[in-house]
């Protein structure tokens, strides 16, 4: 959302009075400018969501799988 935050809308204005429609401007100039942020979130959510596995292996009671857990199982056996 912040990466969304920090576009000036005076860069899509200015795409727009070169010529650019709409999908252009969106795949030239917002996705450049956005995407390292969004690149940087979805990591950061990858992070989290590791550390939040691993606690659960090893902390869950025995015979009362977490969600976690029980993913984790079922990828594991395929």
């Amino acid at each position: 959302m912040t990466a969304f935050q920090q576009l000036d809308p005076l860069l899509e204005d200015a795409g727009r009075m070169s010529g650019a429609c709409r999908s252009g401007v969106t795949l030239r100039i917002v996705t450049p400018l956005v995407l390292p942020g969004v690149l940087a979130g979805a990591t950061i959510v990858l992070y989290q969501a590791m550390k939040e596995i691993s606690a659960s292996l090893v902390l869950y009671p025995p015979g009362e799988p977490v969600i976690p857990v029980a993913i984790w199982s079922l990828s594991y056996q395929g």
